[in-house]
């Protein structure tokens, strides 16, 4: 039963990196303990509050749909306005007009102004644009309830996850002990063999603890390295020491399948 789900899990791995059908993948190292999560919890639900890409896409909505309100309403109310303008005209000449007294100096000022109050009102559209202003302020409405509930579910995954991680430290810790202790039990049942005191039937059976043994250690740690990769995952955080996705994605697209 083990070997069967390795070779699934192996051929499966293969048919989703699109390799011949022929192909399976298998790790080339050894199954071991990843590293350990380095925030507390009330940290690493602070930091994916702000980064989870479902409550920020939400709240960007909500904003969008904020403007368009108010751009609507825009189009809705009155808009007032105010023009002013002045010109002014002045010409003198010392010498072409003449008086009874003499030759007087010609001079002539003319001066105009104008002001204005205007209001622009497009009353006769039915409240189209009051109707629209409502309908985008409710959907930001229900962008921001969204959001919430996104907090809420993610808030939930940390929890959870953080949760399994802690229990699968114990999990690994103690799996790692019944290894030893099998481990132990099979070479003191072999040396009781060899002098006469059990029978293979007592070596057959701490074998098949030792086995029990080692796959709950694999188990182990598989859980727990599935709950450090969740709770990156759920706080949006980048695992360290991994390539950035634009480069992995670079790299697989150079790629080519082979079989054996």
């Amino acid at each position: 039963d083990y070997y069967q789900q390795y070779f699934e899990s192996a051929y499966k791995l293969a048919a989703l990196l699109d390799l011949p059908q022929s192909s399976i993948v298998v790790p080339n190292t050894p199954l071991a303990k990843g590293k350990s999560w380095r925030l507390p919890l009330d940290e690493t639900i602070k930091q994916a509050l702000n980064l989870r890409e479902e409550i920020m896409v939400y709240l960007a909505e909500a904003d969008a749909d904020i403007w368009n309100a108010r751009a609507a309403m825009r189009e809705y109310l009155p808009e007032f306005s105010f023009q002013g303008f002045a010109y002014g005209y002045y010409e003198w000449d010392g010498s072409t007009k003449s008086s009874s007294s003499g030759v007087e100096p010609y001079q002539s000022t003319y001066k105009n102004g104008a002001w204005g109050l205007g209001v622009t009102w497009n009353i006769f559209d039915f409240g189209v644009y009051a109707a629209e202003s409502q309908s985008y302020e409710a959907s930001a409405k229900q962008k921001k309830f969204q959001a919430d509930s996104e907090r809420l579910k993610v808030k939930k995954q940390i929890r959870v996850a953080y949760a399994t991680y802690e229990a699968a430290k114990d999990l690994v810790y103690l799996s790692e002990e019944s290894v030893l202790a099998a481990e132990a039990y099979l070479a003191s049942t072999k040396a009781r063999y060899r002098v006469g005191l059990d029978n293979m039937v007592a070596i057959t059976q701490a074998m098949q603890s030792l086995g029990t043994a080692i796959k709950s250690k694999s188990n182990a740690l598989v859980k727990y390295n599935l709950s450090v990769a969740k709770l990156y995952r759920y706080s949006a955080l980048w695992p360290p020491n991994i390539l950035p996705f634009n480069s992995v994605y670079d790299s697989a697209k150079d790629l080519k399948p082979t079989s054996n």
